[in-house]
Order: structure tokens, then sequence, then C-alpha cells
């Protein structure tokens, strides 16, 4: 990380999307959001830090990935809708 770069805490990038601060932690884990752990390598607690171009990154995958296909809608008898297939 560059020291002139702006470093996000994960409450601080849950806050810009709308998600819990566990969620955050949840996505570096699997992957989809790059970070730096910032703790000492002895320490058992992960201390993440996301920069900009951290962010940046992961709203580009977020974008590119494909909608879920939600299947086509089941009809009850009467004709609403009943549950996705």
């Amino acid at each position: 990380m560059n020291s002139a770069e702006t470093v996000l805490n994960p409450a601080e990038v849950a806050k810009m999307f709308r998600v819990k601060p566990e969620t955050v932690i949840r996505w570096v884990r699997a992957g989809l959001l790059p970070g730096t752990n910032v703790a000492n390598p002895e320490a058992t607690r992960e201390r993440w830090r996301f920069t900009q171009a951290n962010i940046d990154e992961f709203q580009r995958r977020r974008a590119s990935k494909p909608a879920m296909n939600m299947g086509s809608p089941r009809r009850s008898k009467g004709g609403t809708i009943k549950e996705f297939v």
C-alpha cells in the first residue's frame, strides 16, 4: 500500500456496500475482495485494510458476473405464480 492512499477498515467498506463488517471479512476469505492483513504475524486476530484499488477491483469483478438465472416461474392452476424453479 502506498502511504498516500486512503486506507479503509472492514467497517468503512461495509458502510459503502450497506452490509455488515462480517460480510466484508467473508468476501476477503472467499477471495472476492482483495485486502491486506496488517496484523502482527504472531497475532491470532486478523486486521484487514483496503485501498480504493481493492474496492475498484471488487466492484469490477462483481459487475462482470452474469445475473443469476431465477428459472421460469411455476404457475398454480389458478394462474398465480407459485414458486420459481
